[in-house]
């Protein structure tokens, strides 16, 4: 069988859900996608060749039983071809939640692939004036290409919705032998073993490992610094969904041309994120602490030194004199107390964001010189103030 040309696919993410439309971005790069297959499916051989794949139609239109046209749409569908031959099609659909219909869902997606191939088989005995008759439709030594669909469940609890037809039924006994049972080809990504896992390498391997940290609740101890970060976009929409954070989103555009430059991993990543989040509380904290606690002080301060001011003054000068003069000495000084008070709560505050971004260095396995540089680089600090830092905040 030849490859159908299909027409460029229509961007229809603005009509999908949040996460399927983040996965989706991830999964249709044809690198990922084979990885994904010869992990899941060919436990790490390589028989799915990236340069192999093309895009297969994600819509399905098919005839209900009333007579009307209907449509269904997978996630993502690819065809393998051998000699620009198709030989093999494969289909993902994510999951965030458990359905209680997937496998009647696959049966539909697996359906429309197969009437497809049956079309163009007919298609094209009719080109080459060969057609089977009406009752056979095609030819005895005509085949068909196997449909391989995985449903990708990426929750951190695990699936309890059925995982086979028979599972949805009301279906007695004796008739089991009567009525095919169709299972679902489900992958639980968080519940991935580390050997499994290891075997990824593209992007999904970060995607898996965070599920796997995320179901164990151990986030802290992954080192994403290890494997490097090809498609940034992509998982930074991917991260923005389901953390639900819209800083991933924000520095997107910055990792993206840093990625033209230099290899891009979390450790860079942290810097970017914790830019914005650092400065931010920051200044928040700075805003908050002086115009609260340096301006009740001052006040406080202001009042009393220009009564005990007046006072003497007023002894040995006209009342109206001491008044003005202490008033505007009150002033200089209250202004003086305002400025040193606020230069302390910026003090404090560079001090906690120090400490801040070492901690999070060490929650994503930079190293002790990493996290130096950054510290240095991000407050423009000399290498005893760093080092004396990290003596006071490294775990």
């Amino acid at each position: 069988m030849s490859v159908e040309k299909e027409k460029p696919k229509k961007n229809t993410t603005g009509q999908r859900s949040g996460p399927d439309t983040a996965e989706k971005l991830l999964e249709d790069y044809e690198d990922v996608f084979a990885d994904i297959v010869n992990v899941l499916v060919y436990e790490g051989d390589p028989v799915v060749k990236p340069e192999n794949l093309r895009d297969g139609p994600t819509a399905s239109v098919y005839k209900a039983a009333e007579g009307e046209l209907r449509q269904k749409n997978r996630d993502v569908l690819k065809i393998d071809t051998e000699n620009g031959v198709e030989i093999r099609v494969y289909g993902l659909e994510n999951q965030t939640r458990p359905s209680n219909v997937m496998p009647v869902r696959v049966m539909g997606y697996d359906f429309g692939s197969y009437d497809r191939n049956i079309r163009k088989e007919k298609m094209k005995n009719k080109e080459q004036g060969r057609e089977a008759d009406y009752t056979a439709e095609l030819w005895p030594g005509q085949k068909l290409c196997p449909v391989v669909t995985l449903v990708l469940y990426f929750g951190t609890e695990p699936w309890s919705g059925p995982t086979t037809l028979h599972g949805m039924l009301n279906l007695p006994e004796r008739l089991k032998p009567f009525v095919p049972d169709y299972p679902v080809n489900l992958v639980q990504v968080a519940f991935l073993e580390e050997e499994e896992i290891s075997l990824f390498r593209s992007d999904f391997r970060i995607v898996a490992e965070f599920f796997r940290a995320k179901r164990l609740g151990n986030v802290k101890s992954l080192k994403y610094n290890e494997k490097r970060w090809d498609h940034v976009a992509e998982l930074l929409d991917f991260f923005k969904i389901f953390f639900g954070d819209k800083r991933y989103g924000e520095v997107k555009e910055e990792m993206a041309q840093a990625t033209k430059q230099e290899e891009t991993n979390a450790c860079w990543f942290l810097d970017a994120l914790l830019e914005d989040r650092l400065e931010v509380r920051a200044a928040e904290m700075a805003t908050e602490m002086a115009t609260g606690i340096a301006t009740e002080m001052a006040t406080g301060m202001a009042a009393e030194m220009a009564t005990e001011m007046a006072t003497e003054m007023a002894t040995g000068m006209a009342a109206e004199m001491a008044t003005e003069m202490a008033t505007e000495m009150a002033a200089e000084m209250a202004d003086k107390i305002v400025e040193e008070k606020c230069q302390s709560v910026r003090t404090e505050c560079q001090a906690e964001g120090v400490a801040a971004l070492i901690e999070t260095c060490q929650e994503f396995g930079c190293t002790r010189q990493e996290t130096r540089d950054r510290v240095t680089r991000k407050y423009h600090l000399g290498e005893d103030d760093a080092e004396g830092y990290l003596q006071q905040y490294w775990r």
